[in-house]
């Protein structure tokens, strides 16, 4: 299938044809042969896609829900994996072998109910000396004794030696208000690391039907800044489910996010800023016994609009910044977005100018649901899929 770069002014509709076959490449090393390589055709330039199993990482519950692992890329090349079968466990993925190792349990069992959606939602390294590391791993917390949820982010240290083992897990964040579950894809919970301590973390409306109410809805919706021993910072709010963040190579904050019946946004977060959510969107209500029902659609007047959208929704996931070395794909301001999808099944490569206008869009077919993504320190980008892949990407000749 050819792979079409969009100028931004092009009709999405055009854009969102059905994904087709991916032709095959050479394979690759031997974790990557036992599942195939693949050539990716991008008008920035051609990219060497392996697939690793890692069906063990993969969250699942008693009717029949799946979901893909949350990811971390580790110094010395391996992949750190939140999930499993019963959701709770840190695992580790060595990409040149296949293996998958657990680590150990990241939460007790009554933290979390029989869904799938309960998992950890993200995992940020946040400093790594000798053989140890900090983590920050996020999960939607179950409250067993209250009945409720949200957001959690706990400081995880990890040893790093060949027989990785958790040393110790502390709270450092705790979403406000605490409310009945309902849309728990909701939770969010995407990060990004600013320095050894300090975080934004994503939290999404939980499916909370006060939403409207600025004084109830307390941290929901928002783009916060975390740190241990320091109250959470809003820096944005107006988000309904934020499944991606990223800092640029200029600072910038990026934000995808998924709105109702379509209107899914890639969003430049600036302090002090509202997004809409629920006053306006560029989707739809599902029906007249949804949570909330949006004040307006099909607009964004009035509020922060979202650098570009995708109307029908493709299920935006993460976006990373792509490496300096693939060449083609970097700019006199940094590298293009790659933005992972779930319903939409493809990466989107994403162009951005020195003032923040997206300049351009690609849509590239993989074939998978992309559930995180991120980069490693060799020039290569991962991506864990929900039908228990671990994608590895590298820039082709």
């Amino acid at each position: 299938m050819p792979h079409t770069l969009l100028p931004i002014t092009v009709a999405l509709a055009a854009a969102l044809s059905a994904p087709g076959a991916v032709p095959l490449g050479a394979p690759g090393t031997s974790a990557q042969a036992a599942a195939g390589a693949r050539t990716l055709d991008s008008a920035a330039g051609a990219l060497r896609l392996a697939r690793i199993p890692i069906g063990s990482a993969v969250v699942r519950d008693s009717a029949g829900g799946t979901r893909g692992p949350s990811a971390a890329a580790l110094p010395d090349g391996r992949v750190l994996l939140g999930g499993g079968r019963d959701g709770r466990r840190l695992m580790v993925v060595t990409p040149s072998t296949g293996r998958v190792r657990t680590i150990g349990r990241l939460m007790p069992a009554d933290a979390r109910r029989d869904d799938a959606r309960f998992a950890p939602t993200d995992i940020e390294v946040m400093r790594t000396t000798g053989t140890r590391a900090r983590l920050y791993v996020a999960f939607p917390q179950y409250r067993p004794g209250r009945g409720c949820v949200r957001l959690a982010v706990n400081r995880v240290t990890i040893s790093l030696r060949s027989r990785p083992r958790i040393l110790g897990r502390s709270p450092v964040f705790r979403s406000k208000p605490c409310v009945p579950p309902a849309a728990i894809q909701h939770a969010s919970g995407k990060l990004v690391r600013i320095d050894s301590r300090r975080a934004y973390v994503t939290v999404g409306d939980l499916g909370f039907p006060g939403i409207a109410d600025r004084s109830a809805r307390g941290q929901l919706g928002s783009v916060l800044r975390i740190a241990e021993g320091r109250s959470a910072v809003r820096i944005s709010q107006g988000h309904r489910n934020g499944q991606g963040l990223v800092l640029d190579a200029r600072g910038r904050l990026w934000e995808t996010e998924h709105g109702p019946r379509g209107g899914d946004e890639l969003n430049l977060i600036r302090r002090g800023r509202d997004y809409g959510w629920p006053f306006v969107t560029l989707g739809q209500p599902y029906g007249s016994g949804d949570y909330v029902q949006p004040r307006r659609t099909g607009t964004h007047a009035g509020y922060t609009a979202p650098r570009t959208s995708w109307v029908p929704s493709v299920a935006t996931s993460e976006v990373v910044q792509v490496p300096e070395s693939w060449s083609g794909w970097t700019t006199a301001v940094g590298g293009d977005l790659l933005m992972g999808t779930l319903k939409d099944q493809s990466l989107w490569r994403i162009r951005v100018n020195r003032s923040g206008r997206v300049t351009q869009r690609e849509r590239i077919p993989v074939g998978h649901r992309v559930r995180d993504m991120d980069v490693r320190r060799n020039g290569s980008v991962v991506a864990t899929t929900d039908d228990g892949m671990l994608l590895l990407l590298t820039r082709a000749g």
